[in-house]
């Protein structure tokens, strides 16, 4: 079992699409002490912005993963309230469902017509991905003996290990289905409250720290009001440009999130490593040629940065992990603009 732990982890690093990983990774579970004759990896959705989806992966046809895509409303129908998948989602617990036993098997309509096929054993294991939708594994075999207890045991390992991929994909799926900011490109506002959820949850159950920067421009409306709004929208691309150069990591999310008022979502990013880029952001905006906007060599525009960090734990509160930083943001401007304040590490609790 560890070295398809181990497997499962290197080939993560790969980010390949989950349709490309579950064809591998059936084979191997095929092949392991499993001996898994049918796999199936779904996505339960709670958000309206993020449609339910399944991957179904058999013995009987190795080389194929079927994908079903389910569109929110789907968890009002029969179909799913019956399934073994709405009782794990709705329980947030397994479901082992010995197929040899009548009972277990006529619990739910489905498992009934496993025992059907030749199925002896079913398990379900929700992934526990997080606030915008939940991920649930479900494996069944053939074999004579089911799935034994000792080899589910040392399973969960690699239960833990999907779990995180699971996360991974979600929140890769939540950046590109999220809004974009029309202005800027960045991701809007929405997008950033969603990637904000998946990452808190992410971090949470990692022990890694989140972080987060708030920027605004200093002294906008009087850009505004001496130079024009379409001057304005000028400077608010420009700025946005120097932050998406300014992140280095795919997990990193530069969003608009008001008029002039930006973020960066830095997940795994210490408060060092946060505070270093926001400085670099800072000499960016100030230290670029504005004179093209402007038409005058003489007149700049610069930022002001909030910073601060947390590991998300049960107790801690978004809310004010926000306005924490929002306040670090408020004491930069208080303090002569154009400068970072750093709250490093922030404890709160809801």
């Amino acid at each position: 079992m560890r070295e398809l732990v181990d497997w499962i982890l290197r080939h993560a690093e790969r980010r390949p699409e989950m349709q490309d990983y579950i064809t591998e990774l059936g084979p191997r579970l095929a092949a392991s002490e499993l001996s898994v004759d049918r796999l199936s990896f779904a996505r339960i959705p709670i958000f309206a912005a993020v449609d339910g989806i399944q991957y179904l992966w058999s013995a009987e046809k190795p080389g194929e993963v079927g994908v079903i895509e389910r569109p929110s409303g789907f968890l009002g129908e029969d179909e799913h309230l019956n399934s073994p998948l709405h009782w794990v989602w709705e329980h947030r617990q397994p479901l082992r469902a010995p197929l040899s036993e009548p009972a277990a098997s006529n619990a739910l309509p489905f498992l009934s017509d496993l025992r059907e096929q030749g199925f002896t054993d079913y398990l379900a294991v929700p992934l526990d991905a997080g606030d915008s939708c939940s991920h649930i594994l479900s494996l069944a075999t053939r074999s004579a003996h089911g799935f034994r207890d000792e080899v589910l045991s040392e399973a969960r390992a690699l239960f833990t290990v999907l779990g995180f991929i699971a996360e991974a994909e979600d929140a890769k799926r939540l950046k590109q289905l999220a809004g974009r900011d029309g202005l800027t490109g960045l991701a809007n506002r929405r997008a950033f409250d969603l990637y904000l959820r998946q990452s808190w949850c992410t971090c949470s159950r990692g022990g890694m720290p989140l972080s987060l920067i708030l920027f605004d421009i200093d002294n906008f409306k009087a850009v505004n009001d001496q130079f024009g709004h379409n001057t304005g929208d000028r400077c608010i691309q420009k700025v946005a440009e120097s932050a998406v150069h300014t992140i280095r990591r795919d997990d990193d999310l530069a969003a608009r999130i008001g008029g002039e008022e930006f973020a960066i979502l830095l997940p795994g990013s210490t408060p060092q490593g946060a505070s270093q880029l926001a400085e670099s952001l800072r000499e960016t905006v100030s230290q670029s040629p504005w004179q093209e906007i402007f038409q005058s060599s003489e007149r700049t525009l610069t930022v002001s940065l909030g910073v601060g960090s947390i590991i998300p734990e049960p107790r801690t509160c978004q809310q004010t992990f926000l306005a924490t930083i929002d306040q670090a943001l408020y004491a930069a401007k208080q303090n002569g603009r154009n400068r970072v304040i750093s709250k490093e590490w922030v404890t709160t609790h809801a």
